[in-house]
């Protein structure tokens, strides 16, 4: 597993590093960039999903994956939350405003637990399965990208909403200390505009178009999509791995000067990406009746793979409303993107071995346990 591993964190890597040192050498313009981003998020990304989500074949075994994927997930989400949150209530001996820091940490909250939870499934994670088992797994991670973009990143995008309101209350509040704020009806608004985003997104709009036609096409009795409808949306999914990688590598930041000014925050997220969610993802994955040994496999793959450079997209997209400027992302978004990608291959590998036969060896001493007990 470990050569194979290897050669496609090789593959990967490449491609990824083509893109970096394409914007160093100043090959692609920043609209062009964006054109590419944009062209890999709208259209070959949705292209993907629906194509996907429309000939899903599932079986138990991926649904126990899916399980404890989510269920990592979701502690996960909800530890880091709730850590940003308890540091909202404590007390400080610094002179910043209640206002100011509820706006600074519910902000903070939202955008580190989707850092933690949001994987690069889809232009990391299936290359990467895909050359050490082929596309067996292929399904689970179709399954497992819905959850998150529909369930955790939601609740991700109320907390940046309420930190974006927070500090316009805040704001005003030093410009008219008398002013009252409508509370229900900001919360009311806080909602509509999460729910107009995550149902305008082209993603969770191809995952249930996908969903709708391969439930419509299981009961008219239909094994598989018409051959019409799937040649439109194949190149879609040829042209994705590359441009992804190409994206991936382009948004990459090498600066270690935000990491640095908040250091505390940094590695208490990368801990939480590359050794939390793994081992909680296998763990779950074992207690949730998985027994097979490339399947625990890969639920620890899956868990350290990196956060997606959409991060930093929401951290700029989650703003204040528009009658204040744009705010830039927060100090760790960019880098720590950048700094979890890099650090990806080196700890997976590492990692895989160590924890590989760490489990091989509990597992050893369970057989022996039960066979002495039933002896």
């Amino acid at each position: 597993m470990l050569l194979k591993l290897f050669k496609a964190l090789t593959q990967c890597v490449t491609i990824i590093l083509i893109g970096c040192l394409s914007r160093r050498l100043a090959l692609f313009s920043p609209s062009e960039a964006a054109g590419i981003s944009a062209f890999v998020g709208r259209l070959a990304m949705p292209g993907l999903l629906f194509l996907a989500m429309a000939e899903l074949e599932i079986d138990s075994e991926a649904w126990r994956l899916v399980a404890a994927i989510s269920a990592a997930k979701g502690l996960v989400f909800a530890i880091t939350a709730g850590l940003c949150l308890s540091a909202l209530c404590r007390r400080t001996s610094d002179s910043v405003p209640f206002a100011e820091r509820k706006a600074t940490w519910l902000g903070r909250a939202g955008l580190y637990a989707i850092a933690t939870t949001q994987s690069n499934d889809f232009a990391l994670g299936l290359p990467l399965c895909a050359a050490i088992w082929g596309g067996r797994f292929d399904s689970t991670i179709y399954l497992a990208a819905p959850v998150q973009l529909a369930l955790l990143n939601p609740l991700g995008f109320a907390l940046l909403e309420a930190g974006a309101e927070a500090g316009v209350e805040a704001a005003e509040a030093r410009l008219l200390p008398s002013g009252g704020g409508g509370g229900a009806t900001g919360s009311r608004r806080q909602l509509a505009r999460v729910c107009s985003k995550v149902l305008r997104s082209p993603l969770v709009f191809s995952v249930v178009v996908g969903s709708a036609v391969r439930a419509a096409l299981q009961a008219g009795g239909h094994a598989a999509l018409p051959e019409l409808v799937g040649g439109v949306f194949e190149p879609f999914q040829q042209a994705f791995a590359a441009t992804a990688l190409v994206t991936l590598g382009l948004s990459l930041r090498t600066s270690l000067k935000p990491l640095a000014s908040e250091p505390l925050c940094a590695t208490g997220v990368l801990c939480g990406k590359v050794l939390a969610m793994p081992l909680l993802t296998r763990a779950l994955a074992e207690l949730f009746g998985v027994a097979d040994a490339d399947a625990l496999n890969f639920a620890f793959l899956y868990g350290m793979l990196p956060a997606a450079p959409t991060v930093v997209i929401f951290a700029r997209e989650f703003g204040p409303p528009r009658r204040s400027p744009p705010p830039p992302p927060p100090p760790f978004s960019s880098s720590g993107v950048s700094r979890c990608s890099c650090s990806h291959g080196s700890s997976t590998l590492s990692q895989a071995s160590c924890w590989s036969d760490l489990y091989s060896r509990m597992s050893l001493r369970r057989s022996r346990r039960s066979e002495l007990s039933i002896a």
